[in-house]
C-alpha cells in the first residue's frame, strides 16, 4: 500500500479556482510463494507470553553466525567482481545463498492490483476507511481474522498503526481494524538510507554519501530518491562496493589494486581460504 498524489493544474486561476492536489491510496496483493510445510496456528496463542524468555526475542548466537556467513558471501562477490586481480577467483565464490524456499523464490510473483481509493492516509478517519476496505481480503476463522502482512513506506505504516490505536477499544475484530501486521517494505530502504545519511551539510566530510556523490560526479543522484530511484540505488551499491574494496586493501596493506595481481594462489583451495579469511576479517 502507498499513497498516490495527483496534481490538477488550473488553466485560469481565479479567487474560486486554484491548483488542487488529490491524495489517493493504491494497494496491491502479492501471493505468498513461500508456505511453510508445517505452518503455525496464527489465530491462537502459541504460548503464555509471561512464560517466554526475553532471549527468544533477540538474535541468538546461531542467528548472528548465519548472518555473518551471508555477509561474507556478499563481500566475496563484491571483491571478485570489481577487482581485476581477483577475477580468476570467481569460480570459488557462491553466487546464490540457498535457503528453504529457493525453488519458490525462483518463480515470478503473482501481483493483483486492488484499485485506487480516493482517501488521504494523512487523515485518521480516511485511513480507517482504507483499512476497513482492505479487511475484505483478510481470511477469517473461528470468528477471528487471520493476520496478513501489510507493507508500505514508514509514513504509511505509522498512519496505519495510528488508525488501529484509534479503534483499539472497539468490540469486534473488524471494528478494531485487526487482520494486518504492519511492516516497512524493503524497497524503501534506499529512501530511509538517504534520509539518514545523504546530507548537504556533510559535503566537506570525506567519505560521506554527499561528498562521494560530488567526487565521482554522480549528477543523476538526488536527495529525493523517488525522483531518481535507479541512480540512487546504484550509487549506494557503488559506495558499498567501494568501502568493501578499501577495507580489503587496508587489511592487506595494499596501496593499489594492482597489488592483487601479485597474489600467488594457484589452487581453488588456496583461493577459497584466502577469500574466506579476508571476508571474515572485513566482517569482524
Amino acid at each position: 500500500m502507498d499513497n498516490l498524489n495527483m496534481n490538477q493544474k488550473t488553466r485560469h486561476k481565479t479567487e474560486d479556482t486554484s491548483n488542487k492536489v488529490h491524495n489517493l491510496v493504491h494497494s496491491m496483493a502479492v501471493n505468498d510463494r513461500a508456505t511453510p510445510t508445517d505452518p503455525l496456528d496464527e489465530i491462537h496463542p502459541q504460548a503464555d507470553i509471561l512464560s517466554l524468555s526475553n532471549e527468544l526475542f533477540i538474535p541468538s548466537d546461531n542467528d548472528i553466525h548465519h548472518l555473518n556467513e551471508d555477509f561474507k558471501i556478499l563481500i566475496q562477490r563484491a571483491l571478485v567482481d570489481n577487482i581485476p586481480g581477483l577475477s580468476e577467483y570467481r569460480q570459488v565464490v557462491q553466487y546464490h545463498i540457498l535457503h528453504e524456499f529457493s525453488q519458490q523464490a525462483e518463480k515470478k510473483s503473482t501481483v493483483i492490483p486492488l484499485g485506487i481509493l480516493e482517501k488521504d492516509e494523512n487523515i485518521t478517519e480516511q485511513m480507517i476507511d482504507v483499512i476497513t476496505h482492505l479487511q475484505q481480503y483478510v481470511p477469517k476463522r473461528d470468528k477471528k481474522l487471520k493476520p496478513l502482512l501489510l507493507g508500505g513506506d514508514a509514513l504509511s505504516v505509522e498512519r496505519g498503526e495510528a488508525a488501529q490505536k484509534a479503534r483499539i477499544d472497539a468490540v469486534t475484530c473488524e471494528d478494531r481494524l485487526d487482520g494486518f501486521i504492519w511492516k516497512s517494505e524493503d524497497c524503501y530502504i534506499t529512501t530511509d538510507t538517504f534520509n539518514l545519511h545523504f546530507k548537504g551539510s556533510s559535503s566537506g566530510e570525506m567519505g560521506t554519501l554527499f561528498q562521494l556523490k560530488n567526487k565521482f560526479d554522480r549528477r543523476g543522484v538526488k536527495s529525493e530518491v523517488k525522483d531518481a530511484v535507479n541512480d540512487c540505488r546504484e550509487f549506494l551499491r557503488f559506495v558499498t562496493r567501494g568501502y568493501i574494496i578499501l577495507g580489503a586493501m587496508h587489511l592487506l596493506g595494499f596501496d593499489s589494486l594492482d597489488r592483487f595481481k601479485d597474489l600467488n594462489h594457484t589452487s581453488d583451495t588456496q583461493k577459497k581460504e584466502f577469500l574466506e579469511k579476508l571476508s571474515q576479517d572485513i566482517v569482524d
